[in-house]
């Protein structure tokens, strides 16, 4: 009778123990006998301690879970802990990609973004926008900027104090215009920006911003810049080469004005744009009775303007890397009372010849009456037309007191003056023209070709790069010089490319030979 007793009492015993209700019993046959910092040995029937932290009760215990928190998720493709205490995929079972980005930025404030069901910090140079960074496409982080096109603020800015790279310039230090939201006026932010160039001028000049950028597009207006009672220090820079196009009214493209008491300064750099369609009035217009307005133009070109292109009228005026023409039927660049340096321009079929209802006043450049100083630096003035009486179809010298100072500059095809240049009132030096004044150690091209000095005369303006092979003194190429200062610091050309190439002498014009 024993023997059946004992089977009988070792099951009725292990049916006591598994349900005994109270925690941590001496036996157990699961975790839910043992205290929640243990966990039963399914061995020995005892409970243990548990390494980890305790489950959490308000699942089901059949569950097993992997994570109480994302930094337990490991696998980049599994990074979520959810509910159910499972690491899953970001975009698993969520209801909208802002579901998905608002579970990644809840687990990692530094990588919002759900793509490809896992957490990233971009998707593009915005994402990274406010940190001042660049996005990386390839592993979608946000790195330093390498470059201006890295930013989504368009500027890429060397690195200040600590901050251990370069840096995108601050949208909050910025306005920003885009013809591509018009109608809408837009606010100038970032990811809101003016329509109109106008407003943005307004806008920084209200509140002390100095950099206007200028995205992509066309703008038909007529700018202003004007000093009204504070000093202005203001940059259009164009992101994309936008065009102005002038509203065909009597007004310039672009008018600036000085403080006419002379008590503010206005300083303005124009980078990166294309203007056109003025009509009744000069393209670009600089004026100021008093000292004090500066004016820069940079990677800009001015044409199809009937009047002059480019007119400065005691300004301070300084161009580089800028083509002025063709089609501006007044003529190219006029300087008047204006201390100036212009380098690395083609001035390109600006003017009318004697004729042509009549012919203009101007061709290509007119200088008269320098204050201080006026230098012309690496310049290719062609094909400009001018009436019979001017005295330069090319360049004109009127009465300085301070006579301008031009170097290696290349004048060809220049008609309807006098002469191509009037090198008498010009301090002209290391620069090619057809003429017997072209005295050394100026080129005299009369007896060359177009073709001798040019690589591809027929496409101009990039067909004007000096060709390679030729001799003096029908040649570019190696026969300038850099005895001023401002040619000491000029190691680029129109295009941007290194000069002097190679080490020595630089090219005649605007373009080096590379």
């Amino acid at each position: 009778m024993s023997t059946r007793l004992i089977p009988v009492l070792l099951v009725a015993g292990m049916g006591a123990w598994a349900g005994c209700t109270e925690k941590d019993p001496l036996f157990c046959s699961d975790d839910t006998g043992c205290a929640p910092t243990k966990k039963c040995d399914p061995n020995l029937f005892i409970c243990i301690e548990r390494e980890g932290p305790p489950p959490d009760m308000s699942v089901s215990p059949d569950i097993a879970r992997e994570c109480t928190a994302a930094a337990q998720c490991t696998d980049p493709g599994k990074s979520i802990c959810n509910a159910d205490g499972k690491c899953v995929a970001c975009d698993a079972n969520a209801q909208s990609d802002a579901a998905a980005d608002q579970a990644c930025g809840s687990a990692y404030p530094d990588k919002p973004i759900c793509f490809m069901s896992r957490c990233v910090a971009c998707l593009s140079n915005l994402d990274c926008a406010a940190g001042l960074k660049s996005c990386n496409t390839a592993d979608h982080t946000c790195v330093a900027c390498a470059g201006d096109a890295d930013c989504a603020t368009g500027i890429c800015e060397p690195p200040t104090g600590d901050a251990g790279g370069n840096q995108c310039a601050s949208p909050d230090k910025l306005v920003f215009v885009d013809a591509a939201v018009c109608p809408a006026k837009g606010s100038g932010k970032l990811t809101d920006p003016f329509c109109k160039i106008q407003d943005g001028i307004d806008s920084a000049t209200a509140a002390g911003i100095k950099t206007i950028l200028v995205r992509a597009g066309t703008y038909k207006e007529d700018l202003s810049v004007k000093v009204t009672g504070a000093a202005i220090d203001l940059t259009l820079l164009g992101q994309g080469k936008p065009t102005l196009q002038a509203t065909g009214m009597a007004n310039p493209a672009l008018n600036v004005q000085g403080d006419p008491n002379g008590a503010n300064s206005l300083t303005l750099t124009v980078d990166g744009f294309t203007v056109t369609g003025a009509q009744a009035a000069n393209a670009v217009q600089c004026a100021a009775t008093k000292a004090g307005t500066k004016l820069t133009l940079t990677r800009s070109a001015i044409n199809g303007n009937r009047r002059i292109g480019l007119q400065s009228t005691g300004c301070n005026l300084t161009a580089d890397a800028v083509v002025v023409g063709p089609g501006n039927l007044g003529g190219g660049i006029l300087l008047t009372n204006s201390d100036f340096l212009i380098t690395n321009a083609v001035v390109l079929n600006n003017g009318t010849a004697a004729g042509m209802a009549p012919g203009s006043n101007l061709g290509g450049i007119e200088i008269e009456s320098v204050p201080n100083h006026g230098e012309i630096d690496n310049a290719t003035v062609v094909g400009n037309s001018a009436d019979t009486v001017v005295a330069g179809s090319g360049i004109t010298c009127g009465t300085n007191a301070t006579p301008p100072t031009i170097q290696n500059t290349v004048l060809r095809t220049n008609k309807g003056g006098l002469a191509e240049v009037n090198a008498a009132q010009c301090n002209i030096g290391f620069s090619s023209w057809a003429s017997v004044a072209a005295q050394a150690p100026n080129l005299n091209t009369t007896m060359c070709n177009d073709a001798d000095l040019f690589e591809n005369p027929s496409m101009p303006p990039s067909g004007l790069k000096p060709k390679k092979g030729g001799t003096a003194p029908c040649t570019l190429v190696d026969v300038g010089t850099d005895l001023s200062f401002a040619q000491k610091a000029l190691k680029h050309d129109l295009d941007g490319k290194p000069r002097p190439v190679p080490a020595g002498k630089m090219d005649i014009g605007a373009y080096e030979a590379q």
